[in-house]
């Protein structure tokens, strides 16, 4: 394989609960192992197709809120090691991604320690999409992620290689909201409905080149 710099990115999502909340419905539970993730890839190279050649590829799994709530302290049941932002998941994706081929990348027995609920066959809905985006080189990968914020609603940020790299005057990263398209399609591929919200993270990423000095 040629040499390229890999991006983990978060996609995170909010699960529609209302009708659970009203008595309405049972909380829904995805089987990863039925998902078909593939389509997922695909579903996300239509979402974020401006920027610079990227190839997507995503993981056989996902973080649901069980995990979420553990790290932010919500739940009072012993948390798991690691940040909300999940920066644990996103290192062994990275790590997997260098030694797969092939658009899903196989994370089921790294990722099973880190879950809260070790169950990925019983599972709630996601509340984050790790997937890697691999580009020719460093710049390519910045330049993408601010390049995939209008797909959100969110404005491109012309000096985005600045933004990217933390030395914006924000260090909130802002909510956009998913097409409905795209919420539709999520849906079926996980069973469940999704709220318009969204937000693009950058979970972790290959070492940059030295002149960045990071």
């Amino acid at each position: 394989m040629s040499k390229v710099f890999r991006a983990v990115m978060g996609l995170w999502l909010a699960p529609d609960f209302t009708a659970v909340m009203e008595g309405k419905a049972e909380p829904p539970r995805i089987n990863h192992s039925k998902v078909d993730f593939g389509e997922l890839a695909t579903a996300l190279r239509e979402l974020f197709p401006n920027g610079p050649h990227v190839r997507i590829r995503v993981a056989n799994d996902t973080v649901d809120q069980v995990t979420i709530h553990y790290r932010s302290g919500i739940s009072l049941a012993k948390a798991p090691t690691g940040g909300i932002r999940c920066e644990d998941f996103g290192h062994a994706l990275l790590k997997n991604a260098a030694s797969q081929d092939g658009d899903v990348i196989d994370v089921r027995r790294a990722w099973q320690p880190l879950h809260s609920l070790a169950d990925r066959n019983f599972a709630p809905p996601p509340v984050l999409i790790p997937f890697i985006i691999e580009s020719a080189d460093f710049e390519d990968a910045m330049i993408w992620q601010a390049s995939a914020k209008p797909s959100l609603g969110l404005p491109f940020l012309p000096d985005a290689l600045q933004e990217m790299l933390g030395e914006s005057s924000g260090d909130k990263t802002p909510e956009g909201e998913l097409p409905e398209a795209i919420r539709e399609r999520l849906g079926r591929i996980f069973g469940c409905d999704f709220l318009p919200s969204a937000l693009l993270d950058r979970m972790t990423m290959d070492k940059p080149p030295k002149e960045y000095g990071l």
